[in-house]
């Protein structure tokens, strides 16, 4: 049976690692793209939600964590339920954060609602494009260029 006190002891907790070990990211979502038929051009229309505390925790946490397999590439990311709004992520999204791109492999929440858990996977090798941003959609400056033949 849920304690109402046990609810209230997680928010805090979570509340107390935002202020002192928080920092900002980026999860992005595509929603749709369109392609160019004469050029074969793509661009993706992207959703996507900053969050401005969310935690990074300690790789040790992978290693006890039986649901996670340990990589050395691999982090798990806590955010607070209530910092998510209305966004839902799902795997295959991306973060952005520390100037690295993260591939969400596995999504955890919490049984009272109270936190999400990012399973993310560093992407090795890519570049952290520049984006723009219009209201609730970005755009990509640099698109996937097809070969017209």
């Amino acid at each position: 049976m849920t304690n109402r006190y046990d609810t209230q002891f997680i928010n805090d907790t979570i509340y107390s690692l935002k202020r002192e070990y928080g920092f900002p990211l980026t999860i992005f979502k595509q929603v749709s793209s369109s392609v160019d038929v004469e050029t074969g051009i793509v661009t993706p229309t992207i959703s996507f939600k900053s969050i401005s505390k969310a935690i990074f925790l300690p790789r040790i946490f992978i290693r006890l964590i039986s649901t996670v397999e340990y990589d050395a590439n691999s982090r798990l990311i806590l955010i607070d339920f209530n910092d998510l709004g209305s966004f839902v992520p799902n795997k295959d999204d991306y973060v952005i954060a520390r100037d690295k791109k993260y591939i969400v492999n596995k999504i955890i929440t919490h049984d009272y609602d109270a936190a999400v858990v990012l399973s993310v996977q560093e992407s090795l090798g890519s570049v952290v494009s520049e984006y723009f941003e219009a209201e609730s959609t970005l755009a990509l400056i640099s698109s996937v260029v097809g070969v017209k033949v």
